[in-house]
């Protein structure tokens, strides 16, 4: 569906239990897929997902999947939606355009998740924007601005709005109300956003009457229960439920495997090919190869965030991803945050495409090697390894060795924090 406003929740009106998905909202400045704009207004126990909504060319604002004016909006889930720029344009406010808009009244245990801005304007918050009311016990995680404002990934607007909310250690806290942390979601690869054990979010928030709304959580489990007799509120839609199975969270791989049994969880039952255990390697799981040659026709994508792929023994001459042709990239990360690669070699990949491994936003780590790489210069001066993003090169040793057609050179550039905390960017060549 296309449309301007979906649902509203006028003055003491209720939206409730209600699924928006595969939607657009269009309207060139006002359009929004859930609206609470009213005093007395109510939207609860409600998602949001896959739908997409449209910044407009001249900068005059886009649509937002909820926009919170006054009443609340609480138990709700924001999650695998788009913003799509329509043309060339920056907003002239960015709290215009955001996945959540909190205007006035209060956003209250939600759960943010996997929303992501697309097209060419670098103002559009992926997250949640402030500028009047409250947010309060939301989780806000693994969205994708292409900002130059790292943290509109997550929020942005009034700072002091935001009340016990998780926002990623990638980014800046709001306050010192909000919790850094990755939520470590069951399964976001199958669209399951409800707690693990091991979730931040558990037992954190606040339970002052101000903010409390309801007594179930989007799931319909009670909200005051907690393992171990615990009445603390958790963070998000969902209350933490001790009775869910949990996936595992470990895949291996083995090229000389025998008895590949997905989800691969044990070396005897690992995936004997590197994309098969990538298909079920979700958010903040291990990827874990056994010593041997791994080949790769085509180059190994990451994908999701927080991911890391390794190698068993701990060096990396034990475990290689070889390029079947020298026409392919090894590996390339594309996920928007935190992937962490150790302990293997790259081998035999192409740097005519722009370098035998590439990444965004990637963590290289201890004993990364690429071994041999066959790179092609095309002028541009980025044959090599191209890793870029805020957590880059973070342990050491880090080794590069290759051979180019012709001479060339390996550049960093990197932020230093100086013993003051001052942040600056040095190159070094």
């Amino acid at each position: 569906n296309q449309t301007n406003s979906t649902l509203g929740a006028g003055d003491g009106g209720i939206v409730s239990n209600v699924v928006l998905a595969a939607c657009a909202a269009t309207d060139k400045f006002t359009g929004q897929l859930l609206l609470v704009n009213a005093g007395a207004g109510v939207a609860t126990h409600c998602v949001i997902t896959n739908c997409t909504a449209w910044q407009q060319s001249d900068g005059s604002g886009g649509g937002m999947f909820l926009q919170v004016s006054s009443g609340r909006a609480d138990n709700c889930l924001v999650a695998n939606n788009s913003f799509e720029c329509k043309d060339v344009g920056t907003p002239k406010d960015e709290n215009c355009s955001s996945s959540v808009r909190v205007a006035g009244g209060t956003l209250v245990n939600c759960t943010v998740a996997n929303n992501r801005t697309s097209g060419l304007t670098t103002m559009l918050c992926a997250g949640v924007a402030v500028s009047g009311g409250k947010a309060v016990n939301t989780v806000i995680a693994a969205n994708d601005s292409r900002s130059s404002r790292a943290h509109y990934s997550a929020w942005t607007g009034t700072a002091a709005n935001f009340v016990n909310c998780l926002v990623e250690p990638d980014y800046e806290l709001p306050n010192d109300t909000c919790v850094a942390g990755y939520p470590l979601f069951i399964s976001p690869l199958n669209r399951d956003y409800r707690l693990s054990a091991a979730s931040p979010c558990r037992n954190v928030g606040t339970n002052a009457t101000t903010w409390t709304y309801g007594t179930t959580d989007l799931a319909g489990q009670p909200r005051q229960r907690e393992v171990g007799g615990g009445t603390t509120i958790d963070l998000g839609a969902y209350q933490y439920d001790e009775t869910v199975v949990e996936p595992s969270r470990v895949h291996y791989v083995d090229a000389n495997g025998t008895n590949p049994v997905s989800p691969y969880d044990t070396p005897a039952t690992a995936a004997t090919d590197v994309f098969d255990a990538l298909k079920v390697t979700d958010w903040g799981h291990e990827l874990r190869l056994l010593p041997g040659v791994h080949p790769v026709a085509k180059s190994v994508d990451i994908t999701r965030d927080h991911i890391t792929v390794c190698g068993t023994t701990g060096d990396p001459k034990d475990v290689v991803i070889r390029a079947v042709t020298s026409s392919n990239r090894c590996m390339k990360v594309n996920a928007g945050t935190h992937t962490l690669v150790h302990s293997l070699t790259l081998a035999d990949g192409s740097g005519g495409s722009g370098g035998p491994a590439k990444g965004r936003n990637a963590v290289t780590g201890a004993c990364l090697v690429l071994a041999d790489v066959s790179q092609s210069a095309n002028g541009s001066g980025d044959d090599g390894l191209v890793e870029t993003g805020r957590f880059a090169f973070v342990r050491s040793p880090f080794v590069y060795r290759t051979k180019t057609a012709q001479p060339g050179f390996v550049r960093l550039r990197a932020y230093v924090v100086d013993a003051t905390g001052k942040r600056y960017q040095k190159v070094y060549t």
